[in-house]
């Protein structure tokens, strides 16, 4: 009978637990993606920081990409900002006279930067990044200019998005050259525009060293506004 008793006890236990265990496992999970979504932001924060740090040295802003006599693009702002990402070391590595994915500089293959990376992303590997500048005619990192200043962006800062989230599937090598034409892929979670893994939405660096998180239900017009730097248009609130 005691035996009986004892294994009732044990099972009820056991039953408890379990129902605890199912209960927790959402709010476990809530946090540890709280705690990684906040990373991703800091992420981000930090690559603002590196671009307005380049500007108040160079007079503007890196160039989305820097292209040799042939058109073939060599690197881009990712590397160009590396010295104020505290990567002075890596960056005088880098054969500047050859592209990114030269044999001279193929030591950036094996190179992994946690500040390109995001953390909730499941199929972030080495070398990747989830990071992509908003490029295209009229944003920030506008392939036909050969640089953009903080005077140029006129719709003001705190309204011109820079720099998003996109998955790594898209396969980006944070050495490489190459972002997201938003006068091709302007929507969120397109196959090959700006996404992530957060619920709801990504998470974008603005002008003025802001982050925000744009939900993946804001129209088509409203990214535009965001995108462009000086259309004169009003965004109003997002």
């Amino acid at each position: 009978m005691w035996i009986v008793i004892l294994v009732a006890v044990i099972g009820g236990g056991l039953v408890i637990m379990g129902v605890l265990a199912a209960l927790l496992l959402p709010a476990i999970q809530g946090a540890r993606e709280a705690a990684r979504r906040s990373s991703c932001k800091n992420n981000l924060k930090q690559i603002g920081l590196a671009l307005h740090n380049y500007h108040e040295t160079h007079g503007a802003f890196p160039p989305v990409h820097i292209a040799d006599e042939q058109g073939t693009k060599l690197r881009g702002w990712r590397i160009a900002i590396l010295p104020f990402l505290d990567q002075s070391p890596l960056y005088n590595r880098i054969d500047q006279h050859f592209g990114w994915d030269d044999p001279v500089n193929r030591h950036l293959d094996n190179i992994d930067l946690p500040a390109y990376t995001c953390p909730s992303a499941p199929d972030a590997r080495s070398r990747i990044t989830n990071y992509a500048g908003v490029s295209g005619p009229g944003t920030v990192f506008d392939s036909s200019l050969p640089v953009v200043r903080i005077r140029d962006i006129t719709d003001g800062t705190s309204n011109t998005m820079m720099v998003g989230e996109v998955s790594a599937s898209l396969g980006i090598p944070w050495a490489k050259p190459e972002d997201v034409d938003v006068s091709i892929n302007p929507d969120l979670n397109s196959p090959r525009g700006f996404s992530s893994t957060h619920v709801g939405g990504s998470q974008f660096l603005l002008g003025d060293g802001a982050v925000r998180f744009i939900s993946q239900n804001t129209v088509r017009e409203t990214l535009r506004r965001l995108y462009l730097r000086n259309d004169g248009e009003i965004v109003g609130d997002f």
